[in-house]
């Protein structure tokens, strides 16, 4: 179409076809080699000198743009499955436990003393875990009113106890069994030194169950103060902790097996809540620095 002597050509076929692009490559002396060499060095230059917008996957030497829908490992969401893993491996230890008369028994007592040293073992596993859990969480409810790093100082304490009280019923107990079944004539003197791994095991447990139930009253006194995570989780922890004690302490709850065992629940709903609820926090990913 011409307009006022001059040819206008239409967008649609601006581009030349394919077949004149090599043809006229074709009639240039060595620019098949030229070409070659310049494609190796420019990958994104495509066959018919257009640029390759997709050529960035394409070559080693382009970093690949993508928006990635993969989320990060925040430190929120790594306390919050620390907070998790170790009260289930707390849960699977009380589940396991056996009881006195399950070590005692002729019959299955080579097996239950194996388990018990297994599932003691789990515990003494979570306790590490937990605490790192923990850390994160007094990280995320740090003010300056130190409420949750109170909690974690508490709770550190109360690790401490729990870990004398499991080493002493899962490692050294078994090893007191054996000697007491191995010398029949000094079994009265095994039988007294038992009994007094008996009373440490449950004089640190007590403490556990003390020192752990005000860790979680600070950390709900902090969850409250700051309005964070979960309003119901700290009212909860606010009840929990001060039930706990009255209950064991006043006598209601023994903490033999069944009676740790139910603290341990209790505990359980609150550690696996507020990992659950650190593990939706939104924080940014950290990333590393040079420099």
């Amino acid at each position: 179409m011409e307009l006022n002597g001059l040819s206008c050509i239409k967008l649609t076929s601006a581009s030349p076809k394919a077949s004149l692009v090599r043809r006229a490559r074709r009639s240039i002396p060595g620019f098949d080699l030229g070409f070659a060499l310049t494609a190796v060095f420019f990958p994104d230059i495509a066959d018919l000198f257009v640029q390759d917008r997709d050529s960035s996957g394409k070559s080693a030497l382009t970093v690949r743009q993508r928006n990635s829908t993969v989320e990060f490992m925040t430190d929120n969401r790594m306390s919050g499955m620390a907070l998790i893993a170790g009260m289930l491996g707390t849960i699977i230890t009380m589940a396991l436990h056996p009881t006195a008369r399950d070590l005692t028994t002729p019959e299955h007592s080579a097996f239950m003393m194996q388990l018990n040293v297994a599932v003691h073992s789990l515990a003494l596993v979570c306790i590490p875990i937990l605490f790192l859990g923990a850390l994160g969480l007094t990280k995320h409810l740090s003010a300056p009113n130190r409420l949750a790093l109170a909690g974690l100082v508490v709770f550190g304490f109360a690790e401490v106890a729990v870990m004398i009280a499991a080493t002493a019923s899962g490692l050294i107990a078994p090893g007191l069994f054996h000697h007491m079944a191995a010398d029949p004539a000094m079994a009265d003197m095994w039988r007294a030194v038992l009994a007094l791994n008996g009373h440490l095991n449950q004089s640190f447990a007590l403490l556990y169950v003390a020192a752990s139930s005000v860790a979680i009253v600070l950390w709900s006194a902090a969850i409250l103060r700051a309005h964070m995570i979960s309003g119901p989780l700290g009212i909860y922890g606010s009840i929990l902790g001060p039930a706990t004690l009255f209950l064991v302490l006043s006598g209601h709850i023994r903490l033999n097996v069944h009676g740790f065992g139910m603290v341990v629940l209790g505990q359980a709903a609150w550690f696996i809540s507020a990992g659950v609820l650190l593990w939706r926090e939104k924080q940014e990913p950290a990333r590393a620095s040079i420099g």
